[in-house]
């Protein structure tokens, strides 16, 4: 909500983990929005953030297969929510 202005409605748990960095307690939840409402106007901080956008899952995998995403967190979030629209019967969703 506070960096694109969109409120998760309906959130899907798809796993719990800890990247297991020596130096950090991290752990990580990754979860998947069925559901969400925009609230009011997208506004940033131009340091912090260059843009929004809506992208297709099937272009995150392209863009991850082509290295241009390579932070492990959202591959993992990529690959997991991919991985529960096949098995959920899921079509059209993006």
């Amino acid at each position: 909500m506070e960096e694109t202005s969109v409120r998760a409605l309906e959130l899907i748990s798809l796993c719990q983990f800890s990247p297991g960095l020596d130096m950090v307690d991290n752990f990580t939840e990754v979860f998947l929005c069925r559901n969400f409402e925009i609230q009011g106007m997208f506004q940033y901080n131009e340091a912090e953030i260059l843009g929004l956008e809506w992208i297709d899952i099937d272009d995150c995998l392209r863009m991850v297969a082509e290295k241009v995403i390579q932070d492990g967190n959202t591959i993992i979030g990529i690959a997991l929510a991919k991985n529960y629209m096949l098995t959920n019967g899921f079509s059209g969703y993006k």
